[in-house]
């Protein structure tokens, strides 16, 4: 697209009519070809660069603050006058998203003792002796049959 505007002289509006897209996209890629060269033509992401509107680091912190005082994240967005999408954005930032992350991880417990295996524990489970086999072997249900 950019060749036919650049090499071969194409009007921008006959160039979109040929891709079938807008005379502003084909402005826009050649422009960008002009001041980048191929690198310019590379995808970009469709993120904003600047946030215009972000959250004040001021009641970031504050935010913040009042999570690990355990509030609620309703609680926390009717106090600083946030919406609570922002509070929750703002805390699954920080790793403070749910109750749980506020609670230092308990230590396994293990058990160690200065001599492995002095004490050694079993279970067992006794199991009756069968002296006959019963009737899922058989197939005969009567207690006669087996001579008891």
């Amino acid at each position: 697209m950019v060749r036919l505007v650049i090499d071969h002289g194409l009007s921008l509006r006959a160039t979109a009519r040929g891709f079938g897209v807008d005379p502003k996209t084909v402005q826009r890629w050649v422009q960008r070809f002009q001041e980048a060269g191929r690198a310019g033509l590379v995808d970009r992401s469709s993120r904003p660069r600047k946030q215009t509107r972000r959250t004040p680091r001021r009641i970031q912190r504050q935010v913040v603050a009042l999570r690990r005082q355990r509030w609620t994240m309703d609680r926390i967005a009717a106090f600083t006058g946030i919406s609570r999408a922002s509070v929750s954005r703002i805390l699954r930032r920080e790793g403070l998203n749910r109750l749980s992350a506020l609670e230092p991880v308990e230590p396994p417990r293990r058990y160690e003792h200065e001599h492995p295996g002095d004490l050694l524990h079993l279970d067992i489970k006794k199991l009756a002796r069968f002296r006959h086999p019963g009737h899922r072997v058989t197939g005969v249900r009567a207690k006669d049959s087996i001579g008891a």
